[in-house]
């Protein structure tokens, strides 16, 4: 459902993604069955019956808090190839996706070594019912035994991983939005944020109100910048010139909106489709903390 007629950006039906391996509970069926109504961590909705695997209560929480983990840390990796096993073959998974480790005393996975690879467990669906199998992911995948070190490089490290990646509202297109690019960059090192921007405005963290270009002189690079509807990762200031990298629809030139559609470094005098710049319309830095 769109809001104009040849309008594909904004699909208002569309909220977000789920993640592989991501826990939920089913609160209603439809009646052909072919869609459950679901509650996640920080969203509800419906999702296709299909892509759900169920499980006992005991089995579902033994599995997802597990101490043992990896954690994505790159814009998404992939599990090996499986010829015998196709459910657990190229599996996509992106970042902030944790799954766990398995005992690396395991020598070979499905005729593969395990030599150069972490084992890790991975959620398959059996009769409907949610088994799992050891799967391989490449040591060169972008991935971290735990969370990793929660340091403003690694924050901006983190969202350079998006660079250039296509605008997807919702996760829509296999893209990102600006405020899940936000939520998946701090989800690598535990902290755990809201789907939509007003709700992570809220969370707790080292707080700057944002009047103009001039109280950025006291934002930590690295914190999120908050205006109604959008969200940044704060860069800094370079010749004397602040930077921020967003995922964004476009902006306005003076004459007419350009369509940009994609994750992205600008400064923040960008003007937005009403000709007032981001800078003007930020109203909140956060630093996040635990």
């Amino acid at each position: 459902m769109f809001r104009e007629i040849g309008d594909k950006e904004f699909d208002v039906l569309q909220e977000t993604g789920l993640e592989l391996a991501e826990p939920l509970i089913i609160l209603h069926k439809s009646r052909d069955r072919k869609w459950f109504f679901v509650q996640t961590r920080n969203y509800r909705g419906w999702v296709r019956s299909k892509d759900i695997a169920l499980a006992e209560r005991k089995d579902l929480f033994d599995y997802i808090e597990r101490k043992e983990f990896l954690m994505v840390t790159g814009d998404r990796v992939f599990t090996q190839p499986n010829p015998y096993e196709r459910d657990i073959s190229m599996k996509e998974m992106v970042m902030g996706t944790r799954v766990p480790v398995i005992d690396s005393k395991v020598e070979t996975v499905d005729g593969q070594s395990t030599n150069g690879n972490f084992v890790i467990e991975l959620p398959c669906k059996r009769k409907g019912e949610m088994d799992t199998k050891p799967a391989l992911i490449s040591m060169r995948e972008d991935v971290s035994l735990g969370y990793i070190p929660y340091t403003v490089n690694n924050i901006i490290k983190q969202a350079f991983k998006f660079l250039w990646h296509r605008y997807g509202w919702g996760d829509g297109f296999s893209g990102i939005d600006c405020s899940g690019l936000v939520m998946r960059v701090f989800k690598t090192f535990g902290i755990t944020l809201p789907r939509n921007t007003w709700q992570q405005e809220r969370c707790p963290g080292k707080t700057v109100e944002i009047k103009g270009e001039e109280s950025l002189k006291t934002v930590l690079p690295g914190s999120a910048l908050y205006m109604p509807g959008h969200v940044a990762i704060y860069l800094g200031e370079a010749d004397s010139r602040n930077y921020i990298i967003h995922a964004f629809h476009g902006y306005f030139d003076g004459l007419r909106f350009i369509k940009v559609n994609e994750v992205a470094v600008t400064t923040v005098d960008l003007m937005r489709s009403d000709g007032k710049r981001f800078v003007d319309c930020f109203t909140k830095a956060i630093a996040f903390t635990f």
